[in-house]
């Protein structure tokens, strides 16, 4: 017959002492990486357009954000004589004389390269002045990046949006501003129709996220507080038939 040796189990002593340690332990982990802080380091750049009055470069870099995001970052943004002044990115990483067109994650990228290869398709460089840019916003520049006029739909009124579900702490259960959230995947807005003139600005807007068909936007000459500019759209309903704005 064979002999098994019992081994006594841990005291309910033991345990607690175990599981304080297990405490201590991770309390350690996260003042380490409290007192560590956030870091950055440049990876690599490019210049991936070069025109007459502007040209567009691509920046990566790698963040890490303790407890947040650690992993590899872009900016891409435009270099010209009207951005000077500009500091293209936020927080503890950013690009000095140019202004920021797109940034966001790149975790897996191998270079620069494969950060252009993926984001280029968003901006469309239209002439020596002109620069369009199709992310979740639609930002448009008539003089070489001095400056530039924004449309961001995540300001639409809620009547028009038929929102996704949220964490609990986006707004209005929590504090944050979560309405870009309306417009990602397969809910990223398209605009096309695209009309840039000297004195107007017009395009057509769609989205799943829509509560219509469309939306007709065009510039209007007086600022518009609600819409983060200076817009007015027209709802394009599901006949087709416009309905003005209230």
């Amino acid at each position: 017959m064979d002999t098994v040796e019992a081994t006594p189990s841990a005291s309910a002593a033991d345990r607690r002492r175990g599981s304080r340690c297990r405490l201590v332990a991770a309390a350690a982990l996260v003042a380490a990486c409290a007192c560590t802080g956030p870091s950055y380091k440049a990876l690599d750049s490019a210049v991936f357009y070069e025109g007459p009055k502007y040209r567009l470069k691509a920046v990566r870099y790698h963040e890490n954000l303790p407890l947040h995001y650690v992993g590899e970052a872009f900016i891409i943004g435009c270099v010209s004589e009207g951005t000077r002044d500009a500091v293209a990115g936020g927080g503890g990483f950013r690009v000095l004389g140019m202004r920021m067109l797109l940034a966001g994650g790149a975790i897996g990228t191998k270079s620069v390269q494969d950060v252009v290869a993926r984001e280029r398709h968003r901006i469309e460089t239209v002439s020596d002045d002109v620069l369009v840019v199709r992310g979740l916003a639609l930002t448009i520049s008539t003089d070489a990046c001095a400056s530039f006029v924004t449309w961001n739909p995540a300001l639409l009124p809620e009547k028009l949006i038929d929102p996704v579900e949220k964490p609990d702490y986006c707004a209005p259960k929590g504090t944050g501003d979560c309405r870009d959230r309306d417009f990602e995947g397969d809910r990223a807005p398209v605009y096309d129709a695209l009309e840039i003139r000297p004195d107007r600005i017009s395009f057509r807007m769609r989205s799943a996220a829509l509560r219509a068909e469309a939306l007709h936007v065009t510039s209007a000459p007086v600022w518009d507080k609600e819409l983060g500019g200076a817009w007015t759209y027209e709802v394009i309903g599901p006949t087709g038939s416009a309905d003005p704005a209230p």
